[in-house]
């Protein structure tokens, strides 16, 4: 399927994005990066072209993702995982959700997109203050089981997702 021609120009920005963490909004996040890959393995044999015969179904992961967030949105993301751990203070512990959207309005021709981080666990908080004019930010260190992209993944779903 080609991709459509844009009215006016129009594409996602950040402005089109809606970010919920465990199906709660938060306003307060200000960056998040995330990817995944496929790690694919090559069966040689004899021949002089020295090219692969053949690929293996390969090996999936995903990279260590990253959230940025207003100090205060962490505190109140902060006081959240800390009730959904068994001991009530632990907040890398819970596991939980991401579901980034991007939405249009339907005059613009861009069809709403989704990626949804399953399973997710926070492996780091990186907090530093500066003199500066700027609200302070609280970078978080995510670990993801898997991603899906709008109904897609780069495994193979046909026998159930993982977990």
């Amino acid at each position: 399927m080609a991709d459509v021609q844009r009215i006016n120009g129009n594409a996602y920005s950040w402005s089109s994005i809606v970010i919920k963490l465990d199906g709660q909004r938060f306003f307060g996040i200000t960056s998040i990066t995330f990817n995944d890959k496929l790690e694919v393995g090559y069966g040689y044999g004899q021949g002089r072209h020295f090219a692969p015969l053949s690929r293996t179904g390969g090996k999936y992961s995903c990279d260590e993702s990253k959230i940025v967030m207003r100090t205060s949105s962490f505190a109140d993301f902060q006081e959240y995982l800390k009730t959904r751990s068994p001991d009530g203070i632990s907040i890398g512990f819970p596991e939980w959700t991401v579901d980034s959207q991007w939405v249009e309005p339907n005059q613009l021709a861009l069809s709403p997109m989704q990626a949804v981080l399953s399973r997710c666990r926070l492996t780091g908080v990186n907090q530093s203050q500066e003199q500066s004019t700027d609200e302070t930010t609280v970078e978080l260190a995510v670990s993801v089981m898997y991603i899906v992209r709008n109904g897609a993944t780069l495994f193979d779903a046909s026998r159930g997702f993982p977990g």
